[in-house]
């Protein structure tokens, strides 16, 4: 337990900011490394989980910000390719008129969330309806990853007191982690084949 306090003691005073940037950052490792923290009592759970979202949802609204004003102009001025209106077929085709589902699965597939909120800002949702779709599909997304998170925490609490080994209980981490990176992996491969199918 002595290193998972060294890491909250190194950020001591900025932890709120640490939950925030995380939020803004790190995505599904972040709040289950954040999580792990919880299950240990390192951290307190409801300012991390609410800093954690609120950064989650900052970087959305950005994202938003910026497709609305940037993306609309260059689109307007005739610079946007033929290859990203092919891009919104395939993703008109998939949505099929439901922008909370779409805004959903983006939050669960790596490397889908960006493209899918860009094309909804520009092309689709006013803002009121992207704040409320985006904050509930990242309350859900969270309390998913949080789930996971302190389960990854109480596996980590058993390795540690059946091994008295940081060592393993870190390895363990860091397999859980990778073990969660490549289901990211095959769900964004099924996603697309599911898209080059149709």
């Amino acid at each position: 337990m002595g290193a998972i306090d060294l890491i909250v003691n190194l950020f001591g005073a900025y932890s709120y900011l640490l939950y925030f940037i995380a939020g803004l950052f790190t995505g599904e490792a972040g709040i289950v490394f954040l999580m792990v923290l919880v299950v240990h009592g390192t951290i307190p759970f409801l300012p991390m989980i609410l800093l954690f979202l609120l950064g989650a949802l900052v970087i959305d609204i950005v994202i938003y910000i910026i497709a609305t004003k940037g993306l609309s102009k260059l689109k307007k001025y005739h610079l946007i390719s033929k290859g990203s209106e092919k891009l919104g077929m395939v993703i008109d085709k998939y949505v099929r008129g439901n922008e909370f589902y779409a805004i959903l699965i983006a939050k669960f597939l790596q490397g889908t969330n960006l493209v899918l909120l860009v094309y909804l800002s520009v092309e689709k949702l006013d803002y009121k309806k992207y704040i409320k779709y985006d904050l509930l599909a990242t309350l859900i997304w969270i309390t998913e990853m949080a789930i996971i998170g302190w389960l990854v925490g109480q596996g980590f609490k058993i390795v540690l007191t059946v091994f008295k080994s940081i060592q393993l209980a870190i390895l363990f981490l860091i397999v859980v982690l990778v073990i969660l990176y490549f289901i990211q992996k095959w769900l964004d491969k099924k996603f697309k084949s599911e898209i080059k199918i149709k």
